[in-house]
Formats: structure tokens, C-alpha cells, sequence
């Protein structure tokens, strides 16, 4: 995402996202009440049309909106933000929608920008992509996942149509189906630096591992073996749960995430220095005791937490937004989606 302009005294920006993930981003940032500006189509009636009103033509206008509501497409790469027109040539007052799409720069203006929106635009800005696929396999199916900046996202699933102990028969015409099917897949979404990490229960990995080797030598090197006791997207949670040696991984801010949430639960079980749930962090934020604060990216819409940021900002307290669209987001988000970690333990009074 690229920021083309800033005015601090309007508190505006130009923005302009390049990539699906900087829409998930936006999806987030852009909020119910913000001002949004951008080039966008609209039905524009001249005096013929007035007789025949659905003759009229879409033509390009500049339209600012006062922003009601969002709606991320995210296989259609494109969101979608509604409200009501208060700056143009067409339909002052009336609704209309602005199609945000990469490469389609738009001005943004907020009241307020607070820290948890500051924190998600650098993070949006300051984004690496990382490129690891994930091949989780087991005799029933694969499933096959990327990591986004907003979690995993699964590109395919492939069932397998075999009966009995398939793995001892190395020329049953099913397996080898089963697995040229995802073979293609894999080379059909991956490039020459993805990092490919196959894991899984039992000996399947192991098999297909070998399929590999003996049908696509090219990708063979970059193939990571994982120990997983599950098989789908559960199987690839379980992975990023865990502390292993896989190229970019550790940089990826889904991993990053989890290993907060995991820490966070780890603390919540021992009693250590955390306290949860929006009056409980408020309170140890104001006496100064707050070190980092976890928030999910839903709560960020809330109005009544942006005094709870600033004063989070203020106290040099570290915010780490947490998304709710991977697993560990939506376990911390079942225990109200806002937790901190504290300098040091503060007692009830």
C-alpha cells in the first residue's frame, strides 16, 4: 500500500492499495462516519433520459462519500464502500457505492485516527509478502492453503477416492490420481522461491513426498516435511502453533499473532501478569501498567475504545492488532478479543 499524500491538519490521506491483502487492510481502516473521495461511476441522466431513465449511462465522476457501511469481496479483489453522497456534480444525499480496487487511488479522511488504525495502516504499508504453501494431506483428502496478512486462505481441497491401505500399493491408479491432481495445483500457485510445506498424521506426507520427487524434481528442494496430527486447515493451525524452522514463517503476521494469543492464554492459565475484557484493561492501561495490548481488528470499529488507544499510545504501550479470520484470532476473540500484558501484577481493589 502506498500513502501518495498526508494532510495532518485535515486528517486525510491519499491512499493507494496495490495488492488483495491491502483491501483486507482498508476493510479494517475505513470506518462508519469516515469521509472517502475517489473516481467512480455513476448513472448521470441528461434531457433524453428523462423520458427514458434506464437509457441513461454510467460516466466517471469524482464523488466524496460519508461512509455507512463496507463489504470486502475477497475473491472478486475489489471492496465495496457505501454511504451518502455529500461532494459532487450527481445525487447529492442519495446512496451510492465506491469499488476500491488495486491500483485505484481515493482520499480518506477520518475525525480521528486513532492508534489501533495507525498501528494496521504501518503494518499495510510495511508489508513483506510471504510465500509459503501448504499442502496438508491425509488419506481422505489434501487441503492446500497460503498465508495472508489476514490468515490462511485455502486455495483447493482434492478427496481421495480409494478403499483399503492405498499407501503399500505404489501403482494404484487412484493414489496416483489423488495425488497428480494436487500436483497440479501446487504448480499451478506456486513460483520458483515458495517455500512448500507438506504435513499431515501418519506416512501420507511422506508418500506423497515422494511422488514429488519422482514427477516434479524441479520443486523437490523447496519441499518441507512438517509433523502435524491433524490433516486440514486444522492440521496447518496446528503447524503455526508451534515453534519451527520454515523459511519467512516467523516473519508472517499470522504466526506472529498466534504466538501472542498462545502466550497470552499460557499467562491467563498460571495466573501471571495479564487481565482481559474492555473495564479490566482500561483500568490497568490509566494506572500506567499496560506493556503490550492485544486487540482484535473487530473491536477496532468501537468508538469507546479509542480513548482506551490513545491513552494506550500515550503510556508507550505496544498495540498488536489481532485478525479475527484465522484460528488463534477467533479463540482470543471468544474471551472478548482485548487483553493485556501488564509491567507488572496489579491487584484488585
Amino acid at each position: 500500500m502506498k500513502i501518495l499524500h498526508q494532510n495532518q491538519r485535515e486528517g486525510s490521506l491519499k491512499i493507494m492499495p496495490e495488492t488483495e491483502d491491502d483491501l483486507w487492510y482498508l476493510a479494517q481502516i475505513i470506518m462508519e462516519n469516515d469521509y472517502l473521495e475517489a473516481l467512480t461511476f455513476r448513472r448521470v441522466e441528461s434531457r433524453s433520459d428523462a423520458i427514458r431513465p434506464e437509457s441513461a449511462e454510467k460516466r466517471p465522476v469524482i464523488l466524496g462519500i460519508r461512509v455507512k457501511s463496507t463489504e470486502f469481496k475477497e475473491f472478486g479483489n475489489v471492496l465495496r464502500v457505501t454511504g451518502i453522497i455529500e461532494k459532487g456534480d450527481v445525487g447529492l444525499g442519495s446512496f451510492h457505492t465506491i469499488n476500491i480496487e488495486p491500483g485505484k487511488d481515493f482520499l480518506l479522511k477520518k475525525d480521528v485516527w486513532h492508534e489501533g488504525i495507525i498501528k494496521l495502516l504501518d503494518e499495510a504499508k510495511n508489508a513483506k509478502r510471504i510465500d509459503i504453501f501448504f499442502v496438508s494431506i491425509d488419506d481422505q483428502s489434501a487441503v492446500m492453503a497460503v498465508l495472508t496478512p489476514r490468515g490462511l486462505k485455502q486455495i483447493a481441497e482434492v478427496h481421495a477416492h480409494i478403499s483399503g491401505k492405498f499407501i503399500e500399493v505404489r501403482d494404484d491408479k487412484a493414489k496416483t490420481e489423488f495425488y497428480a491432481e494436487i500436483l497440479k495445483i501446487l504448480l499451478a500457485n506456486t513460483q520458483p522461491n515458495t517455500v512448500i510445506a507438506i504435513l499431515g498424521p501418519g506416512f501420507w506426507k511422506e508418500d506423497f513426498f515422494g511422488y514429488i520427487k519422482e514427477n516434479a524434481k524441479q520443486i523437490a528442494e523447496r519441499c518441507t516435511l512438517l509433523s502435524a496430527s491433524n490433516a486440514g486447515l486444522a492440521g496447518i493451525n496446528e503447524v503455526l502453533r508451534k515453534d519451527i524452522n520454515l523459511r519467512g514463517l516467523n516473519e508472517a503476521k499470522v504466526k506472529i499473532e498466534t504466538a501472542y494469543v498462545e502466550q497470552f492464554f499460557a499467562e491467563i492459565a498460571r495466573n501471571g501478569n495479564v487481565v482481559y475484557g474492555i473495564p479490566e484493561v482500561q483500568r490497568a492501561i490509566e494506572m500506567g501498567a499496560g506493556a503490550t495490548l492485544l486487540i482484535c481488528d473487530r473491536l477496532l470499529r468501537k468508538a469507546e475504545l479509542s480513548t482506551l488507544l490513545k491513552n494506550a499510545g500515550a503510556t508507550r504501550c505496544k498495540i498488536v492488532v489481532i485478525s479475527t479470520a484465522h484460528d488463534a484470532g477467533k479463540r482470543f476473540m471468544a474471551i472478548g478479543g482485548i487483553g493485556l500484558f501488564l509491567r507488572y501484577k496489579i491487584h484488585e481493589v
